[in-house]
């Protein structure tokens, strides 16, 4: 996933000033109108989002998916201006990866917490999983370019689709025994999972796979009657990073979903509040908390410790601040948005409920950034020094 941040035009007289980011796969074929028959690159749409404007400034941040290596023109376009980057994708050849499951009991048949309009089956968890997965691939890069590296981040194990694969991890146990296990107890049982079932270490033809494995817990629910939590875990044993799916609801399926899930100012149902969440319990802090954890859990198993600031430091949750140029304002759950159009646009954004942020308490400190650029074979290296005079650009991102 490829993220762009500048300066948009402001130009529209009323409402939301949105930037459309499209992506188009550069082909070459025989110019038949060409003098000398030389090949001309062509371009064939793969997908377009918009995404909010700051008014005042004129900042915004767009997404782009790309479905597969090769080459790409991106386009940001507002109303008559256009701005084109062309990019190459492609895969680094490794054999350190980062694997997601959404494991469930042996005996389970529920489907994560959720309110009953919102689709809570395995797919749907697992198409949740995956657009994620790839967010938080990107904060990997952009977070170590901010600190002056390369844009540097983890492989993703993807399938033919461009996704990343998502693997559905049947454990041993009940989900009764689950409720009751200490946390020692179910990290041993999580591993022998990932081993008995062929994810451990498979060959990619030049030697074994090492990965590190992310398991979002499917057992992990809420009494909606006493409101006791079963399950629900944040926790990480060397190579393995494990998380409960209290939550998963607020998580965006697709570009298209993002922006709203950052900005959901509505409040989350009694029934499905964790007391861990920011912000009174709304749909966007809720997101903000689970997706800030899996980022720090996975910088635990990548051997960073707690610190006194950014990503690292106790209770972050404002992963958010990365994703989205706004904030709700207030802590009063009021609407922010009404009627999501499908393609990033709402029929209306009301920026009088919103605030224009920045990326302050986002970043990796010092010791962080050296530990991921040196000591951790899973971030891919292009084996550039850090240069601690490179101020963030504001151009695209490689993910």
């Amino acid at each position: 996933m490829k993220q762009n941040q500048r300066n948009g035009g402001v130009g529209a007289a009323t409402g939301c000033v949105y930037i459309q980011a499209s992506a188009f796969e550069r082909q070459t074929s025989s110019n038949p109108s060409t003098q000398d028959g030389s090949e001309q690159p062509q371009r064939q749409q793969i997908g377009g989002t918009c995404w909010p404007v700051v008014p005042a400034t004129g900042h915004f941040k767009a997404y782009v998916l790309l479905p597969k290596p090769g080459l790409f023109a991106i386009q940001l376009q507002i109303a008559t201006v256009s701005l084109v980057l062309n990019i190459r994708y492609k895969i680094p050849h490794t054999k350190y990866i980062v694997r997601f499951h959404y494991q469930k009991p042996w005996d389970s048949n529920q489907g994560f917490d959720a309110p009953p309009e919102i689709d809570n089956s395995d797919t749907a968890a697992i198409d949740r999983i995956k657009f994620n997965a790839l967010v938080l691939q990107t904060a990997m890069a952009e977070l170590l370019h901010y600190a002056g590296c390369p844009r540097n981040t983890f492989v993703l194990e993807l399938g033919d689709d461009g996704l990343p694969v998502v693997h559905l991890l049947r454990s041993q146990h009940t989900s009764v025994q689950a409720r009751h296990m200490e946390d020692s107890e179910l990290l041993l049982r999580l591993h022998e999972d990932v081993c008995t079932q062929g994810w451990a270490s498979p060959s990619n033809g030049g030697g074994q796979l090492r990965i590190k494995h992310i398991v979002i817990l499917g057992g992990a629910h809420i009494n909606s009657r006493t409101r006791e939590i079963y399950g629900h875990k944040a926790l990480v044993d060397g190579n393995l990073v494990v998380l409960g799916s209290c939550g998963l609801h607020t998580w965006p399926r697709g570009l298209e979903e993002l922006t709203a899930c950052c900005l959901n100012n509505t409040r989350i149902l009694p029934q499905l509040f964790l007391r861990e969440c920011a912000g009174q319990g709304s749909y966007w802090a809720k997101y903000a908390t689970g997706i800030s954890v899996i980022l720090q859990l996975l910088g635990r198993s990548c051997g960073l410790t707690y610190q006194y600031g950014g990503v690292m430091q106790p209770g972050f949750h404002q992963l958010n601040r990365l994703l989205s140029v706004f904030e709700p304002t207030s802590l009063v759950h009021v609407s922010t948005f009404t009627n999501p159009i499908g393609d990033g646009r709402f029929s209306d954004l009301d920026q009088l409920t919103l605030v224009a942020i920045g990326q302050g308490g986002v970043h990796w400190d010092d010791l962080s950034v050296d530990i991921l650029t040196v000591k951790c074979a899973w971030i891919i290296s292009h084996r550039r020094r850090r240069s601690s005079s490179l101020e963030p650009r504001k151009s695209a991102a490689a993910a």
